[in-house]
């Protein structure tokens, strides 16, 4: 299949002059964003599918796409499933309220209307069908977001029951998988979501991403197209439930429609990296939709203080995982290398089982000396480790109080087994009433693990934590220099 650029290049290329300017100025999408789509970049987030949709619709009005197949081949390349009926004509007058010079004929209104037409190649047998489909003929599941796995090691047994207890009649409205950055919530949570189709033919799962920045294992940073706001979160739900037309409305208005509009299905909603959200009122005002849907969130900060939302946290792999997952990277990546049992020791004394920092390990190893790996984990001193500490500790250092922020260092001074409160608050040189906030900020914000041993709990960092702790980017974030 070609990829979306090379299609949307091939496309342009049957229009004398509908250079990229043009493109941009009819479809309301930024060149700087065409330009980083065709290189395929923002195909995924809240806002992907209406920028595809937008440029599809400058090319009909172009007169280059004027078939269903044409606009669902793009659609296809961008990894979206095929055009629905009402999504183009909703993404004209999104348009013409921008641009009022912009009109359609009466022969392209009709046509336009009809373009969503099924494609003639899809064979599709009756039985896969209604598995596949909601009984309007809509993709079940087509909002959740393309794995950025081949496969999900040791989490079978914690996929299954939690779909399970999301489909339950009695099980919880709101369950948030928290944990570390890079623990793998989002992996886990799409795993779940697909899981959840499976528990009944006649189901559906929304997905609005309010992540802003992924770590991708070249060692960049790459921003994502999330909801910032309540308003982005209402307006992307009523988008993928097929109502465009109360686009006008009040967030309180949009909530009634969605509200009725989910009563006809059962549905999980999926809200993806809640840490990154600013706005403290999205879970009160999306709680009435409880009573007709089903909430599955991610964030690396607790969500414990509403009493309704049902805690999961997500754990670190197993030794034993750790190594399958590292060599299935290895393996994908061509890499013909086979880590000795001390190889993998040494690894986890640095990284743990973290799945990020891992696959981070895989794609240099074959390439770079394992003890150079190990060393840069250490010192921070490559920048796709210090691109790894800034995307998985950054946001959280800078929201530690002071207190926070030196019990965190005085930890690294304990047993990596974990020590009990009274033995770590004696040796942090913080007052009991200091000790206890500062405490409480890092449970919340899952930067020190607990254990309970003989009726005691221990508190102790993880092992990229303490790793990430001891390195000089930590030092200049103390200084300053890394904001």
């Amino acid at each position: 299949m070609p990829s979306f650029g090379d299609l949307l290049t091939h496309y342009r290329s049957r229009k004398h002059g509908l250079s990229q300017n043009r493109l941009a100025e009819l479809s309301g999408v930024a060149a700087p964003i065409l330009s980083n789509m065709c290189h395929g970049d923002r195909l995924t987030g809240t806002y992907a599918r209406e920028r595809v949709l937008r440029i599809v619709f400058a090319l009909f009005k172009e007169g280059v796409v004027r078939e269903g197949q044409e606009a669902n081949a793009l659609l296809d390349a961008a990894k979206m499933s095929a055009l629905e009926a009402g999504e183009l004509l909703a993404i004209f007058r999104a348009i013409q309220k921008e641009r009022a010079d912009i009109t359609l004929a009466d022969g392209e209104f009709a046509q336009l209307k009809t373009l969503h037409q099924p494609r003639a190649s899809l064979e599709i047998s009756t039985p896969v069908r209604s598995f596949l489909t909601l009984p309007d003929g809509r993709l079940r599941g087509r909002y959740i977001p393309a794995p950025e796995y081949t496969r999900l090691f040791g989490a079978d047994a914690v996929v299954k029951h939690l779909a399970l207890q999301l489909s339950a009649p009695a099980g919880p409205r709101f369950l948030s998988l928290e944990g570390m950055g890079g623990i793998g919530k989002t992996a886990l949570a799409r795993a779940v979501a697909q899981a959840y189709l499976m528990q009944s033919t006649h189901n559906d799962v929304l997905w609005v991403s309010v992540r802003q920045t992924r770590f991708i294992t070249t060692g960049d940073i790459v921003r994502e197209d999330a909801a910032h706001s309540l308003e982005d979160v209402v307006n992307a739900l009523a988008m993928q439930l097929g109502l465009p037309a109360i686009s006008d409305l009040s967030v309180a208005q949009k909530l009634v429609q969605i509200e009725l509009a989910l009563q006809a299905t059962p549905h999980l909603i999926v809200i993806d990296n809640l840490e990154t959200f600013s706005d403290t009122g999205l879970l009160p005002t999306l709680h009435p939709l409880a009573s007709v849907a089903r909430f599955l969130l991610t964030s690396r900060h607790t969500l414990s203080h509403y009493s309704y939302v049902h805690i999961v946290k997500v754990s670190e792999l197993s030794p034993l995982d750790s190594q399958a997952l590292l060599q299935s990277e290895m393996s994908r990546l061509g890499r013909d290398v086979s880590l000795s049992l001390a190889d993998m020791e040494h690894l986890s004394q640095v990284v743990g089982g973290l799945p990020l920092a891992l696959k981070l390990a895989a794609a240099q190893i074959g390439r770079i000396d394992l003890n150079i790996i190990l060393n840069g984990l250490r010192r921070a001193q490559q920048q796709s480790v210090e691109q790894l500490y800034t995307f998985i500790y950054w946001h959280s250092w800078s929201c530690l109080s002071h207190t926070a922020r030196q019990l965190l260092l005085a930890l690294l001074t304990m047993s990596p087994t974990g020590e009990d409160a009274e033995f770590i608050q004696s040796q942090s040189g913080l007052s009991e009433s200091d000790f206890t906030q500062a405490l409480n900020q890092l449970l919340d914000y899952n930067l020190v693990e607990v254990s309970a041993m003989q009726n005691k709990l221990y508190y102790f960092l993880h092992r990229l934590t303490s790793t990430f702790l001891q390195t000089t980017l930590l030092h200049r974030w103390v200084d300053g220099l890394g904001k």
